[in-house]
């Protein structure tokens, strides 16, 4: 459904600039665009159902930083409890939310800040597995290697998403 309300809001940006600057080929332009703004979504679809014994991925390209994700995810959400539970703090959770329901961009939760935070667990198998898929130990060369290893996904999020970005970041600041 979320899908679908992105495809929506996509054919409604399109048809509100075709009005006001038409141009040519405008079908084939509005499939390009809702193809870019909804391949997030499908990305993340597939870094949970790949997860599953027996599901594989088909296709002309290879996903892009599928084991890295879930990796990443998974030592994510585990800190997100221990936060939770131990200190009462559900901003993880929150931000792991906002992510899955297509609100915040995976390049605002792939992070380098997040990564060096969520790797302080100690030594716990997550952890090392998840050290072992990003295969550096320099936090200052972390987000270098996430943009490596994680789809770039073209679109930038419109003006409503960004201020609440912003937001969310200064209300992480604060505390």
């Amino acid at each position: 459904m979320t899908v679908a309300a992105i495809e929506a809001e996509t054919i409604g940006k399109c048809l509100e600039a075709q009005r006001v600057h038409p141009e040519p080929q405008f079908e084939r332009q509005v499939l390009l665009r809702m193809q870019k703004e909804i391949e997030p979504a499908w990305w993340l679809s597939s870094v949970a159902d790949l997860r599953w014994q027996g599901v594989e991925h088909v296709g002309p390209s290879q996903l892009k930083g599928v084991t890295f994700a879930q990796k990443y995810i998974n030592l994510f959400m585990k800190q997100a409890m221990k936060k939770s539970s131990q200190e009462n703090d559900k901003r993880l959770f929150f931000m792991q939310f906002l992510m899955n329901a297509l609100i915040l961009p995976p390049r605002e939760f792939f992070k380098g800040d997040l990564l060096n935070m969520i790797l302080n667990d100690n030594g716990s198998k997550e952890e090392m597995e998840l050290r072992a898929e990003l295969g550096i130990e320099d936090p200052e060369l972390f987000q270098q290697r996430i943009d490596e290893i994680i789809p770039s996904f073209q679109l930038e999020p419109d003006d409503r998403i960004k201020k609440m970005l912003d937001s969310l970041q200064q209300l992480a600041m604060s505390k």
